[in-house]
């Protein structure tokens, strides 16, 4: 019976590093109109669980055992069932699987599956009726340590989620199944069309900046650098960082020029001073809390005390705000015992600039905020989709160079028997 929900960890480990991983085609749909998925990271599953997967949750780890769902799958059938892993011939594709391909004309963006890599012996797990990415932010974590995230669904009697069989099966018996199965069907989370098929077309280049280059895109100072920059020269973009990002509505910050100071006053990454306003704000984009003490003391109540040192005179008022990328799920709030400080994301920052088409350095600020405002670090994703994409391609190119070769070969036939024939007839 078709019952168990697996949760299955997707794009992570040494393998995907450098080569295709056969869950790529999970986020896509084939050429026959047909969902199919790859269980990572062999393509199998247990024996004892054959027949009995009814949804896939797709996750990906977001550090401190926190999993992102970024996908689910309602399973129409199992492909191959009994299907054991062994390192013996594990990249030579069993004879089942490539009968199931050739007999269901399987291929993505044009291209047989079987050509597609050697991922494992085994190329498909499941036939899907439907593959949906998650619309919203939903988490899973295996405790709660006062974890500050919406939509986060705690998992009970479970310690560790993104196991190392990177797969987690929750058979209706389970005190979790029916919050997992509540999340599977509340449709608000999910976006509303399926996956789509593979465009053969799409530039498979990654977009690089140039801090990319220079393995700098995840330098906090450099980070902070880059925004006291364009807040102090760019009106527009102060105003809208003010309303939209801070959430400050008044005008004598709105409408004046920020004086900005990085790391002079008390180490503070930004310290903006405008008018009789004074704004803090701490920039972490993976590091943690720093200076802790047993007393709870960090080094956020220091900013604190050095702020208010700093505007005694001119009694300022002060606005505390802690920065951090979205796919860093470090929880500081624990750390913030006075409750002065609000976090704000980078997407909040994306969103008011990303229309925006100014000189090529603010060009290059866009690519870095857009980095750091995705929901989980990607770049291996990425790299890997950018991998399948190059190599759908080749083979494109390989079969029109190879069909181009049969008809040369024909044609050079054709020619020397109407050679023979015009020999013959011509006596």
């Amino acid at each position: 019976m078709q019952n168990v929900i697996l949760l299955n960890n997707l794009f992570n480990g040494d393998y995907v590093k450098k080569n295709i991983g056969g869950e790529i085609i999970n986020i896509y749909q084939s050429d026959n109109n047909k969902y199919y998925i790859y269980i990572n990271p062999y393509g199998n599953i247990e024996k004892k669980w054959d027949n009995r997967i009814k949804h896939v949750l797709f996750i990906r780890s977001v550090g401190n055992q926190i999993v992102k769902i970024i996908g689910k799958a309602k399973i129409k059938e199992q492909i191959n069932c009994n299907a054991v892993f062994s390192k013996k011939d594990q990249n030579n594709i069993t004879k089942e699987q490539e009968e199931y391909i050739n007999k269901n004309n399987i291929s993505y963006g044009g291209v047989k599956l079987s050509t597609l890599g050697s991922w494992s012996k085994f190329f498909l797990t499941f036939q899907a009726t439907s593959i949906y990415k998650s619309k919203l932010d939903i988490y899973l974590a295996p405790k709660n340590n006062n974890l500050n995230f919406k939509n986060i669904t705690i998992l009970k009697n479970i310690t560790r989620i993104n196991n190392q069989s990177q797969k987690l099966y929750i058979e209706p018996i389970d005190e979790n199944y029916n919050n997992l199965l509540n999340i599977i069907n509340n449709a608000d989370l999910w976006e509303e069309k399926p996956v789509d098929k593979v465009n053969s077309q799409k530039d498979n280049l990654i977009a690089k900046s140039f801090l990319s280059i220079i393995k700098k895109e995840n330098d906090e100072l450099v980070n902070s650098n880059l925004l006291a920059y364009f807040l102090e020269n760019d009106q527009d973009f102060w105003s809208a960082f003010v309303e939209k990002v801070l959430e400050i509505n008044i005008k004598e910050i709105k409408n004046n020029t920020p004086k900005i100071t990085r790391e002079t006053i008390g180490n503070i990454d930004l310290f903006i001073e405008v008018d009789k306003y004074a704004i803090v704000i701490e920039n972490k984009i993976k590091s943690g809390i720093n200076g802790v003490k047993k007393n709870g003391y960090s080094q956020l109540e220091k900013y604190i005390k050095e702020a208010n040192e700093y505007c005694k005179e001119s009694n300022k008022n002060i606005y505390y705000y802690i920065l951090r990328p979205n796919y860093n799920n470090e929880n500081y709030q624990k750390y913030d015992r006075r409750r002065m400080y609000k976090e704000i994301k980078y997407s909040k920052i994306y969103e008011i600039i990303k229309s925006c088409k100014k000189d090529l350095y603010f060009e290059e600020f866009k690519k870095v905020i857009k980095k750091h405002s995705k929901e989980y670090n990607n770049e291996l994703f990425e790299l890997m989709d950018a991998r399948f994409l190059t190599q759908i391609k080749t083979e494109l190119v390989r079969s029109f160079q190879k069909g181009n070769t049969y008809i040369n070969i024909i044609n050079k036939i054709k020619n020397k028997v109407s050679k023979i024939l015009l020999k013959r007839f011509s006596l």
